[in-house]
């Protein structure tokens, strides 16, 4: 039999593969600028615009620049400049997979102190296609003839990297693409930007961020106050793997309690990206964040950790602990780290979501200023109009009935000696008060709204306590966040979103005791929620293109 001798990759198969890697634009740029820090620059220039009604993208630094016997090998797969040492780099595949998988061409122009005219070649897809994946021979080029650049042209070293046509763009926007890049660059590098190297984005320098507010010479501190170095952890170490400077290997964990008070009292939420999504961990990789929002599965998103953040720092000799992948963002934590985080944490967790709503909770006493008394006109009216439909299919257990009685007077009692002790109201209006809470609480049906997380994924889902009905608006989904919460800004807009969510309820009550309609509920929800999710990030897609 004939032994045919065959590559181990396949030409064209192995292009149209590579161009699938799942880099999006902000994770190919990350890796660009990690090239070039790489390379010792000081000063990284990234430049989105368009060409003949196409987005590109410019990559330029004041690095070291790639010696001309290099060039060709690091747009290579697995090519990697074997003098440079502690890189943030990992399997050589940067350069090469971010072209690939952003743009069907893409040039690189270097220079090194020894030469006085930059070196050229390129990645062509179609062209690679045809030449069996051999990449063409180095030459040298002068890149200021076809583009105009940031890097001095008597610079005496330095890189550029052009994607000249960005065919797949995160955000086909320009503005949005541009401000979603200056976003991400500034909390992913912001070590090495407070250290003094500079990144600046279509002319606009970039300053660092970072979101345990812990640095200082981030702005934002200037506004909010710092936040609180909440514990002193000790560093995982692993005594059989060492760093780049021969010492043992160590994991690095920093805990910070968010500033709770002005950033509430400012309503600053918004601003600092306070919410479910970005709370928890933040990994660091060689001074580089490769993730961010994370929990590691040490605890379950609520509001609560809102304002918790940790940074979970380690050195690339610990990649294979940490599982970290081609895509420097996918990782895969070891379980014996995952336990030995745990073990780090798990008193620390407790504590500091203790602290923060204790915190939390005197704001909100003293910022409201009695309106925790008073009820959201939507529950009045869902509670008069429930009583010409037909009665709650609801039915508790003897037990349950009476245990929710039992809480729901004491809740009422409470309600009623607040407001009974209120200083600033008069006599008249805490009778008035008294009676409304009263009333409310022997009606046939009460409602209640409720925000909160719910472990499912719902939009929203509902509770029975003794007669009330709780509707519960679910955090963590995208109905609160790019709905619900901007429509408390307009009260005639959130009664109707209540009144909304009452009627899908109260339909879902009124045949609580028959089981087939009470699964109905629980499939449909669940497939609801999917879909909005679904149609919520395609219009955000719409409206950022």
């Amino acid at each position: 039999m004939e032994n045919l001798k065959r590559k181990i990759v396949s030409d064209e198969g192995f292009i149209n593969s590579i161009r699938d890697l799942g880099l999006t634009t902000i994770n190919a740029i990350n890796e660009l600028v990690d090239n070039s820090f790489d390379a010792n620059a000081e000063n990284v220039w990234i430049t989105i615009g368009r060409n003949n009604g196409s987005l590109f993208l410019i990559i330029e630094d004041d690095g070291d620049g790639i010696p001309k016997n290099e060039l060709q090998n690091v747009l290579s797969f697995g090519g990697r400049l074997s003098f440079r040492n502690n890189t943030t780099g990992k399997f050589g595949w940067g350069l090469s997979s971010s072209a690939c998988c952003q743009s069907p061409r893409t040039e690189v122009y270097s220079k090194v102190q020894e030469e006085d005219n930059f070196y050229f070649n390129y990645i062509d897809l179609k062209e690679l296609k045809s030449k069996k994946g051999f990449l063409p021979e180095t030459s040298y080029k002068n890149p200021f003839d076809t583009y105009h650049l940031n890097l001095c042209k008597d610079a005496v070293s330095g890189t550029i990297v052009i994607l000249t046509v960005l065919d797949r763009p995160d955000f086909k926007k320009e503005d949005v693409l541009v401000s979603k890049v200056h976003h991400d660059i500034s909390i992913v590098h912001r070590r090495l930007l407070a250290n003094g190297k500079k990144i600046s984005i279509n002319g606009s320098e970039i300053k660092f961020k970072d979101p345990l507010m812990l640095m200082d010479g981030f702005d934002g501190i200037d506004e909010t106050g710092k936040g609180e170095d909440y514990a002193d952890i000790k560093p995982i170490i692993f005594k059989n793997i060492k760093d780049h400077n021969g010492n043992p290997a160590k994991v690095e964990i920093k805990v910070s309690k968010l500033p709770v008070k002005t950033i509430k009292n400012k309503k600053l939420q918004e601003k600092f990206d306070i919410g479910v999504r970005d709370q928890g961990f933040y990994l660091m990789r060689n001074n580089r964040q490769i993730a961010g929002g994370l929990t590691f599965y040490l605890y379950a998103r609520h509001p609560s950790y809102n304002y918790f953040r940790s940074e979970i720092s380690f050195p690339p000799s610990l990649d294979k602990i940490f599982g970290i992948q081609t895509n420097k963002s996918r990782f895969a934590l070891d379980d014996d780290l995952r336990q030995k985080l745990e073990e780090k944490l798990s008193k620390v967790l407790t504590q500091i979501v203790k602290d923060i709503k204790d915190e939390s909770d005197t704001i909100d006493v003293e910022n409201n200023k009695g309106s925790e008394i008073e009820r959201p006109i939507s529950e009045e009216i869902a509670e008069k109009a429930a009583k010409r439909l037909k009665p709650s299919g609801y039915r508790p257990s003897k037990e349950k009935d009476v245990k929710d009685r039992i809480d729901l007077e004491k809740e009422k009692n409470d309600l009623i000696t607040k407001i009974s002790t209120k200083s600033e109201l008069s006599k008249n209006e805490k009778e008035k008060l008294i009676r409304k809470i009263e009333i409310a609480f022997q009606s046939d049906r009460t409602f209640k709204r409720v925000i909160d997380v719910i472990g499912t994924g719902e939009f929203y889902d509902i509770k029975h306590k003794g007669n009330r009905i709780e509707v519960i608006i679910n955090q963590a989904h995208g109905f609160y966040k790019k709905i619900y919460e901007k429509a408390t800004q307009d009260p005639n807009l959130q009664l109707h979103l209540d009144l909304f969510l009452y009627t899908l309820a109260t339909a879902e009550d009124i045949y609580f005791d028959n089981q087939d309609v009470r699964d109905f509920y629980k499939s449909q929800k669940r497939e609801w929620s999917t879909i909005m999710s679904t149609f919520l990030d395609e219009s955000d897609k719409e409206i950022e293109n």
